[in-house]
């Protein structure tokens, strides 16, 4: 997190993503894109959208409707 330029990092599998409270411009990997929702802070939080993350970092994610989970399989 750098509270000055309100960038949020994420790192994993050298993968490097990137992304700014409430804009929607990602960078992954030095590539930037554009996501159809930014980050938010709520009550002193910061909020990601998680499958966009998750995904973009090289993880498996599912939705289970019956119980409303999102699961999120990272493999080594």
């Amino acid at each position: 997190w750098d509270g000055n330029t309100k960038k949020i990092t994420l790192e994993a599998r050298n993968n490097k993503v990137e992304m700014w409270l409430e804009k929607t411009d990602i960078n992954v990997n030095g590539t930037s894109n554009k996501m159809d929702v930014s980050p938010i802070l709520k009550n002193e939080r910061t909020f990601l959208p998680i499958r966009f993350v998750a995904e973009n970092l090289n993880c498996k994610v599912d939705w289970i409707n019956s119980t409303k989970e999102i699961v999120i399989v990272y493999e080594e």
